[in-house]
């Protein structure tokens, strides 16, 4: 079980990391919507991570941090992006599927809570990338659409910070 989770705790620090590194792409292509959307997203996947993190001290367990792995920096347009948004959620969603697989077949059903929060979060994660996906696909390419679309985007709200504060624990 405690592999399961760190590997889904690297999968989460790399998506992130992803997610970071289309912000840049966005930024530095003048689309500060998409880019302020791809930052969001970067904090949320990271917010995961740290939800993993904490389930597994809490199960007094040591975390052993994963190297996380080369990022990819460059992409072809935005609709590239968009389609490699989509498809990564779609991956991470097979990787927690995983995970609760192991945890079924080990019987620890302590864990099937947070994997269950983990694959309703992961309906909304594809449903969003999708949703966006379609709109760049709609829009092909037509800049006037595509700045509107950008300006939308840049309304997102990062959402609340997922941090687990430990200060206050009795010993």
């Amino acid at each position: 079980m405690k592999a399961a989770l760190m590997g889904q705790l690297k999968h989460e620090m790399d998506s992130s990391y992803l997610y970071l590194s289309m912000a840049s792409w966005f930024s530095y292509s003048n689309y500060d919507g998409m880019c302020h959307w791809m930052r969001c997203q970067a904090s949320e996947e990271w917010d995961h991570a740290m939800k993993i993190f904490d389930h597994m001290i809490d199960r007094d367990c040591r975390v052993m941090l994963p190297q996380i792995g080369p990022v990819k920096n460059d992409w072809e347009s935005s609709l590239h992006i968009w389609e490699e948004a989509y498809i990564h959620e779609q991956k991470i969603t097979a990787n927690i599927h995983s995970v609760m697989d192991v945890a079924m077949a080990v019987k620890d059903y302590s864990v099937k809570p947070m994997l269950l929060w983990f694959l309703e979060e992961q309906i909304e994660e594809e449903k969003k990338a999708l949703k966006i996906l379609d709109h760049v696909r709609t829009i092909k390419g037509d800049p006037n659409t595509m700045m509107f679309l950008d300006k939308e985007l840049k309304h997102r709200a990062i959402g609340h910070v997922y941090y687990k504060d430990r200060s206050e624990q009795n010993d």
